[in-house]
């Protein structure tokens, strides 16, 4: 009975006559959001899947599964197994890198993140806002708010890492976790370059009208695309998104769009600043 036990499959030409169940737990590490799989057993019988965290599925001695992984917010798939022909238990372990630029920018906030607007409080959502509309800006030097331009909207659309921080006047801001935001310490993001928390419960983030405490941070991963956003504005480094300063997109590209925005006699072309203009992110 031992030896019995110890097969693994048993066929018949391609009729599987007995199977031991294996166990195939796909391990979903830093930056990668989803890793989609298909299946072939040796009988030809075929499947497919998705998965968003780490997941242990039955498989049949025998089948061969290839993976497609996706990454996150900020990263970019590095080396990974591809298929795995299933003869036992295994585990299949998933990770991305860092993609994001260094000096800042590379986040985005949520499509319905109040946006300041004014001086006066007024906000729109950041799916509404394109180039050329007002925005309030802020000056990390001056430590002073003005209303200025939006130079540049920049945008993703893909399934993407969306982290929650609840605060304790009962609000809340969705952001991508490499988009820094204005703390006690300074500007900082959710994740670090090697993709590790550096923002939690406590952290007291700098708001348009004073101080805000997470009191809750969650992390939704994104089955289906989901467009996020950021700017970058004539005057400031920073915005304000639901009463938090968020830093401004700082991508190398900026320098020639703030050229074809002013004209020879040093004012702001106010046709260039009409309509579309976005630009889609590489890495949030």
């Amino acid at each position: 009975m031992g030896s019995y036990f110890g097969i693994r499959a048993i066929y018949k030409d391609t009729t599987l006559i007995f199977a031991k169940e294996m166990k195939l737990t796909i391990s979903i590490g830093t930056g990668v959001s989803k890793v989609a799989y298909i299946y072939t057993t040796k009988t030809g019988a075929t499947g497919s899947g998705t998965v968003t965290s780490t997941t242990t599925i039955s498989a049949i001695f025998g089948s061969t599964f290839t993976f497609t992984p996706t990454a996150a917010s900020g990263y970019s798939m590095n080396s990974y197994t591809s298929s795995r022909f299933i003869d036992s238990d295994m585990t299949l372990s998933f990770t991305a890198k860092s993609s994001s630029s260094s000096g800042g920018g590379g986040g985005c906030v949520y499509a319905d993140s109040k946006i300041l607007t004014s001086l006066n409080g007024d906000t729109k959502e950041a799916r509404t806002l394109i180039t050329g509309n007002k925005i309030v800006a802020y000056d990390k030097e001056k430590k002073s708010f003005v209303q200025t331009l939006v130079l540049k909207r920049y945008i993703l659309t893909e399934p993407t890492n969306i982290y929650i921080l609840s605060f304790g006047d009962g609000t809340e801001l969705s952001i991508t976790p490499k988009h820094k935001v204005l703390t006690k310490d300074g500007f900082i993001s959710v994740w670090d370059d090697n993709g590790q928390e550096q923002i939690s419960v406590g952290t007291r983030l700098i708001g348009k009208d004073g101080e805000k405490t997470i009191v809750g941070v969650r992390r939704e991963v994104t089955a289906d695309d989901t467009t996020v956003y950021n700017y970058r504005t004539i005057k400031g480094d920073a915005f304000v998104a639901n009463g938090v300063i968020v830093e401004n997109e700082s991508e190398t590209t900026v320098g020639n769009v703030v050229n074809n925005l002013f004209n020879n006699e040093g004012g702001v072309s106010t046709a260039s600043l009409v309509g579309g203009g976005d630009i889609s992110k590489q890495h949030v």
